[in-house]
This record gives structure tokens, C-alpha cells and sequence, in this order.
């Protein structure tokens, strides 16, 4: 139905922007924690790996306060820039740039590429592995978050296919047959998506502990 697509609409567009932030804005930090390693930069990193320990949850009443105050509701903004501030993301391209051999990024240096130009023409090219598996972490949390979509994004027309879901089931009269049919739809795009990066994220994970 044409809500349906409207609703899978929105949702395909906070999955690409969520996609496109966790890789560049975790990726970078992650570049600067695990190639340049500036002054302070195990600080940095304890702070990062002790966020981990927080329960996401706690962060919703202030980062909806602040939204609110920089007038971004109903906006795609604040949903794509929440996944481009990911602890367990910038981990993971830390531990993975680390394992980069230093002599590309010597040479890139020597070739006159300054900090960005060595981190997205030299580094992000090599590290597709844990772009996929970043790109699979991003793309289930995108599709399947529900709490942020419903406080950002208000409009009907804005809602996402979790959002939509959860309206629909609070609805007084709900067809059994529609609602079953809503949820194996929302269910089908990240299992479908697993099962065809199955092999990148298991290879990953299996070297990231070996690794560690």
C-alpha cells in the first residue's frame, strides 16, 4: 500500500544517512585514536570504551532537550548525526586501523596527502571489511530504533516502519492478517542483509578476536 511504501521510504533514508555518518564521524575518530595518536589520546580512548558502560537510554532526555533547542524536529539530522557518535563503532575501526600496515601511511604522507585525504583515499579504501560490518551494525539499528523516530520525526507522513508498526498495533480495530504482514515486513530487510554479508561479518569478528 502506499503507506507502507512511504513508511519503508523514510526508514531507507535514515538508514542512508545513518550509514554514511557512523562510517565517516566514528571512522575518523577512530583513524585519529588508532594511526595518529595525538597527545592524550589513551584519555580519550578510556573515555570512549567507559560510554560503553551507559545504558543508551540515559542519553535521551538531554539529546531531545537539545534538539529541541536547536529547532530539529522533524528533521533527518539529529537520527543520522546520533550514529555518527557510536563508542563500539569507534572501537572497532580503532582496533582495525591499528592492524594497518604504517608504511601506506608513511608513503601517503610522503606523496604530500595531508591528514583527510590519507584517511579517505588511503585508509577508508582498505578497511572494507569493517566498513561492511559497521554499514550492518548501522543499517539494524537505523531500520529497527524506535524511540528517536517517534520523538523526531511527528508528522504521519515521517514515520518510520517501526514507528508505524507500533501505531498500528494500538490501533482499536487491528486486522490479524495486516498486522502479521507489517511485522515480517519490517522484519525481512535486516535479515536479508545478514544473510548476504554473513561471510564479511563473521571473517571480521573472528580477526577483530584474535586481535584483541
Amino acid at each position: 500500500t502506499r503507506a507502507h511504501a512511504q513508511n519503508s521510504l523514510v526508514s531507507l533514508l535514515v538508514v542512508v544517512g545513518s550509514v554514511i555518518c557512523a562510517l565517516i564521524f566514528n571512522g575518523l575518530l577512530g583513524y585519529g585514536l588508532g594511526i595518529l595518536k595525538p597527545k592524550g589520546y589513551k584519555a580519550v580512548k578510556r573515555l570512549v570504551m567507559l560510554s560503553l558502560l551507559m545504558p543508551t537510554t540515559i542519553s535521551i532526555v538531554p539529546l531531545f532537550m537539545n534538539i529541541q533547542k536547536l529547532q530539529m524536529g522533524n528533521s533527518f539530522l539529529p537520527l543520522w548525526l546520533s550514529f555518527g557518535a557510536n563508542a563500539m563503532y569507534v572501537i572497532l575501526f580503532a582496533q582495525f586501523f591499528e592492524s594497518l600496515p604504517r608504511s601506506i601511511i608513511e608513503a601517503s604522507r610522503i606523496d604530500g596527502c595531508n591528514q583527510l585525504q590519507t584517511f579517505f583515499h588511503i585508509v577508508l579504501p582498505l578497511s572494507k571489511p569493517i566498513c561492511t560490518v559497521i554499514s550492518i551494525f548501522a543499517v539494524n539499528a537505523a531500520w529497527s530504533d524506535f524511540l528517536l523516530p517517534s520523538l523526531v520525526l511527528r508528522g504521519a507522513d515521517e514515520q518510520t516502519v517501526m514507528v508505524r508498526l507500533f501505531v498500528f498495533s494500538t490501533e482499536q480495530t487491528v486486522n490479524a492478517d495486516d498486522m502479521m504482514r507489517s511485522v515480517v515486513f519490517a522484519m525481512v530487510p535486516p535479515i536479508i542483509l545478514f544473510f548476504i554479508f554473513q561471510k564479511q561479518l563473521t571473517e571480521n569478528a573472528v580477526s577483530v578476536g584474535i586481535k584483541g
